[in-house]
């Protein structure tokens, strides 16, 4: 399966139309890839390492992302896999998880402890 990578440590502006365009790149890849490898739907690895208030996403972005996988990606996602979210991530989630499709939101996973526990939860 295709497996697309995020790393909020990573994350270097708070541009709502850029990062919504970087978005749609990097899902329009994953489509490509996705079907080179004759599987249509792929994994999302969040990686929270790092992750703080000042590389976070704007709420808007954060809606707006959402809704984009949604509406324009419907039933892609395999699964979604977010390691060592942090509590700041966590109050996010729940602030928009009534706007998640409960299909969608089935699919998430969160990972979370020392880093042998999160290879168990990873591979098993």
């Amino acid at each position: 399966r295709t497996i697309v990578v995020m790393r909020s440590k990573l994350e270097n502006t708070h541009s709502h139309e850029g990062n919504v365009l970087h978005l749609v790149y990097q899902m329009e890849r994953a489509v490509n890839a996705a079907a080179q490898t004759g599987h249509e739907k792929w994994i999302l690895l969040i990686d929270f390492d790092g992750y703080s208030i000042r590389n976070a996403p704007p709420m808007k972005t954060s809606k707006a992302t959402l809704g984009a996988m949604q509406n324009h990606y419907p039933e892609r996602l395999h699964k979604a896999i977010l390691v060592n979210a942090p509590f700041l991530f966590f109050a996010t989630f729940k602030a928009l998880s009534p706007f998640i499709d409960p299909v969608t939101k089935e699919k998430i996973v969160f990972i979370r402890g020392d880093e042998a526990h999160r290879k168990e939860q990873l591979f098993n």
